[in-house]
């Protein structure tokens, strides 16, 4: 049979997402478990959630600096002797310290689970947060923060996100190096008893998640006394939040670029038009062929890359367009930004238009469906934000329906002038 290579393949319609295919038990202390087994699979993911995020920290920088010290040795091993035992089973530890909670990962072979996973508890459970090493970790933690404070995207993030939820609020609240004064050794132990050892935490795992690892994660942290204090369930929706809208100009001398911040607060995850809303972001700035990207980056030249994007959180979610461009086009492009975002309030998106975004979404949700890892992050979304299994099928569902009236409908409804905040740092 010769093949015809002149004719594209037809694209057939996208109708169903594929199983998470998630199992879920709880361990002998009322931890939950959740896991998406891959027999063929020789490596593993462990992640551990915490509700020890910034939102639950006593003062600034306590959350990140007591997760992020866990990797610098515990009562037993200094930091190079934890790390050294890691790395001698090939096993990978991140310690992501996040606004809502902190999270402790392990990548790493099933064959050595027996050996990797006792570092792990003892890492999470007994760190050590030795005076020298705390000291030591503010002095690099301080430089780090310096050079990131002379970077105009850096000074633009930091106050987009003071200006949509306030100062006072722990997701606009910024950080300056001699905050890390302030962060005591018996800071960092206290916080680790109330929020580590005092809060039931979720575990996660992908990969070959069979019989052998499940017997050894009961033997290591279903015996742990946690506490009874569950924070999962709790609500951050009323936190004060005091909004700052408006042009803010941060001026730093010496920059040859502008860092630009466009956004506002917007509807959270549950919301009957969050689909939509992802859809018509992604229009806008979403993926390479958006009308942002077209206009001011392919048609002006006045950036390498912008886009536009959807950020949820458990005590608010918001919109944002993020850009860096040379100063001398900083109020163009804030000009064509605006153009662009007027467009989706006045005219109706194209069918061949319409139909690229559809395409590119459902191949870009297929793609996070690939492999017990992906399925793993997916279905971490819907626990964290307490969704239905059903939402991607849903979200799916709302590609296919979609139609340009309704895209023009949530434009004059979300994307309204007046409660739009306007970040640019640099400006020279």
């Amino acid at each position: 049979m010769i093949q015809d290579r002149k004719s594209s393949p037809e694209i057939g319609k996208l109708s169903k997402i594929p199983s998470l295919g998630v199992k879920s038990m709880t361990l002998k202390n009322g931890v939950e478990l959740h896991f998406v087994n891959d027999e063929d699979q020789n490596v593993c993911q462990i992640d551990l959630s915490f509700t020890a995020g910034n939102i639950h920290q006593p003062k600034k920088l306590v959350s990140a600096s007591a997760c992020r010290l866990l990797e610098d040795g515990t009562k037993k091993k200094s930091g190079s002797e934890l790390i050294d035992a890691f790395d001698y089973y090939g096993a990978y530890i991140e310690c992501k310290a996040a606004i809502d909670r902190s999270e402790i990962s392990m990548y790493g072979l099933h064959r050595h689970l027996e050996k990797t996973i006792p570092l792990l508890r003892e890492m999470i459970t007994e760190p050590a947060y030795r005076e020298e090493d705390v000291i030591r970790y503010k002095e690099r933690r301080k430089q780090i923060l310096q050079i990131q404070l002379n970077k105009v995207d850096v000074i633009a993030s930091r106050k987009f996100m003071a200006s949509l939820f306030g100062n006072e609020h722990p997701y606009g609240n910024e950080i300056f190096p001699d905050d890390y004064n302030t962060v005591q050794q018996e800071d960092l132990i206290e916080f680790h008893k109330n929020f580590y050892l005092g809060c039931k935490p979720k575990i996660f795992a992908a990969g070959k998640v069979d019989s052998i690892m499940i017997d050894i994660i009961q033997k290591e942290f279903g015996g742990i006394n946690f506490g009874s204090k569950n924070l999962w369930d709790e609500d951050l929706t009323n936190t004060k939040v005091k909004t700052q809208f408006g042009k803010h100009e941060i001026k730093m001398p010496g920059q040859i670029q502008s860092g630009i911040k466009v956004g506002k607060l917007f509807p959270n995850i549950h919301h009957e038009n969050n689909h939509g809303l992802s859809v018509l972001s992604t229009i806008l700035g979403g993926y390479f062929g958006s009308r942002l990207m077209m206009n001011i980056r392919e048609d002006k030249g006045y950036t390498y890359g912008i886009g536009s994007f959807i950020r949820h959180m458990k005590g608010g979610s918001y919109f944002g367009i993020s850009t860096q461009v040379a100063n001398e086009v900083y109020i163009n492009t804030l000009k064509e930004i605006r153009l662009e975002i007027e467009k989706l309030r006045s005219e109706k998106i194209s069918v061949t238009e319409l139909s690229l975004v559809k395409n590119y979404l459902k191949g870009s949700l297929l793609r996070n469906f690939d492999g017990s890892f992906s399925k793993l992050e997916r279905y971490k979304t819907l626990n964290f934000n307490d969704l239905e299994l059903s939402y991607y099928d849903n979200l799916l569902e709302s590609i296919n329906d979609i139609d340009s009236v309704q895209l023009l409908q949530l434009a004059n409804e979300h994307l309204t002038d007046e409660d739009f905040t306007e970040i640019v740092a640099g400006l020279a």
